[in-house]
């Protein structure tokens, strides 16, 4: 319920992190778990087998769940959208220093 950063250690899994995180709660879609890579690529976590630096693990409720399934096309484009523009944001900040 409390979303928390985690020490990047390679070749750990999701598990790991949604564990060392605090664990699920009693209405997390555990079937629904979604990693989105830097990139912005949003995978389901069972196609997942290792976390890589800079993944967001995103453990949603059931109810969320429910809602995102519904509006899976605008999820993914929003997550595309502020990953580039991080990414834009960082290139000119690289640049300018």
């Amino acid at each position: 319920m409390v979303p928390s950063a985690v020490l990047f250690v390679p070749g750990k899994s999701v598990q790991y992190y949604v564990e060392y995180a605090g664990g699920f709660t009693s209405d997390a879609a555990r079937d629904r778990i979604l990693v989105i890579r830097a990139t912005g690529e949003v995978l389901p976590a069972r196609k997942v087998r290792t976390v890589e630096l800079g993944d967001i693990i995103f453990v949603p409720t059931r109810v969320m769940a429910e809602r995102l399934r519904d509006r899976q096309a605008e999820f993914d484009a929003i997550v595309r959208s502020i990953t580039a523009g991080a990414i834009v944001f960082r290139v000119i900040d690289t640049l300018v220093k």
